[in-house]
This record gives structure tokens, sequence and C-alpha cells, in this order.
């Protein structure tokens, strides 16, 4: 039984968006890696807000467009994806930083190992960080979208966090 032509060119859209967006994200961090490299950074460095922004706001992009044309049953209405994300800065990411604060307040550098990979700091980094953020990503899409007629299937949950 041969299968109708649509659906072939329908994946074969899905497997090049998805290989655009994952080759988009890699390659952003290997730019980032030989910008580092090149300029011999081996320390933190201030941006500024707006910079900083820009350059955090780019994955994130490149991952929203991943995860929204993963929804291809029913895309949700950009609007309310906009909307959540906007309430998400400016509500979810405050509160997760005082959580933080809350949790383990922050001190000098020296009172920290400087490997990359010491356990205090993937402990911070998964347990009080990660749960934090998450944790009031969830109560921005719990108290706004997610009566919503519009979030009728598992994959919305993922596009709106």
């Amino acid at each position: 039984m041969r299968r109708p032509r649509w659906s072939l060119r329908r994946a074969r859209v899905l497997v090049g968006t998805k290989f655009v967006l994952i080759a988009g994200l890699v390659g952003f961090v290997l730019i980032a890696w030989l910008i580092e490299l090149v300029a011999g950074v081996d320390r933190a460095i201030h941006l500024g807000p707006l910079i900083a922004g820009l350059v955090a706001g780019i994955p994130a992009l490149f991952w929203l467009g991943f995860f929204y044309l993963m929804d291809r049953h029913e895309p949700e209405p950009k609007q309310l994806v906009v909307g959540v994300c906007v309430l998400g800065a400016l509500i979810a990411a405050p509160f997760a930083d005082f959580l933080q604060f809350q949790a383990v307040p922050p001190v000098s550098l020296q009172m920290h190992s400087i490997e990359p990979l010491a356990i205090d700091r993937i402990l911070y980094a998964v347990l009080i960080a990660g749960l934090a953020q998450e944790m009031c990503k969830y109560a921005v899409v719990r108290y706004t979208i997610y009566q919503s007629r519009e979030f009728d299937e598992p994959m919305d949950g993922i596009v709106y966090m």
C-alpha cells in the first residue's frame, strides 16, 4: 500500500526543520566557544543587560522554534506563547532568583572551589537553581494557560515552558 504523498512531504519538512534547528544550536555553541578561545576569556565578563539578554535569548528562540514545530497537530497561538514567555520573564525569573538567594546566600568566589566540575557547584545547579527555576516556570504555566482550551495535548506544556 502506498502512503499519501503529502505525509512524505510533511515528514521531510519536519526532519529538515529539526536538522536546521539543532544545527543552529550547535553552531551557536561553537561560535561562542571559538570567541572564548580566540579572545582568551578565562573568567566571567560583564556584557550589560541588553547584550546578555540577547545572547541568552538566542538558544531559547531555537528551542522554542524546535518545540513549536514539533507541535504539529494543533500549533499554539503565537500571542499566547509570547504572553506566557513574557510572564515567565517578568514573574518566574525574578522569583526564582529570590528563592535561590534565600536558599543559598551569595558568598565570595574564594569560598567555592574553582574547578568547573566541583560537587558543590553541581549540587547548586541541579538542586537549587534548577529546581527553583523550573518550579517558577511551572507555576506561571499552571496558573495562566493550563486551564485554557488551547492547552490540549502533552506537547503544549513543553511549548509553553
